[in-house]
């Protein structure tokens, strides 16, 4: 069986293309800052490296806060450190959509 999701482009990780991942552990690889968005539009974001995923994870504040509470502010402790990937249903622009959600895990 092929899966279709292997073949999205984008650049990031994200709840359409992290099926294969819904609640499995994961170890933090790296932490890095990104310009994400449109051209004239980027914003810097914090991203994360998991072990075993090609993309990249581009954190959003909830995630940020999870991993801040967790393992402190310095994200070189954040590497090597546990996490498991969730698909959650969130409000966005007045709708519910798919998002990634970060637990933290000893």
């Amino acid at each position: 069986m092929v899966k279709a999701a292997a073949y999205v482009s984008a650049k990031y990780l994200s709840a359409k293309t992290a099926g294969e991942y819904n609640n499995k552990t994961f170890v933090i690889d790296s932490a890095f800052n990104s310009e994400i968005g449109q051209q004239g539009s980027e914003q810097d974001k914090l991203c994360i490296r998991l072990k075993g995923i090609d993309k990249p994870l581009a954190l959003n504040q909830t995630n940020l806060t999870i991993l801040m509470v967790a393992y402190g502010d310095d994200t070189d402790s954040w590497i090597n450190k546990k996490v498991i990937l969730h698909i959650v249903s969130v409000p966005f622009n007045g709708q519910v959509v798919q998002g990634l959600q970060l637990e933290a895990t000893n």
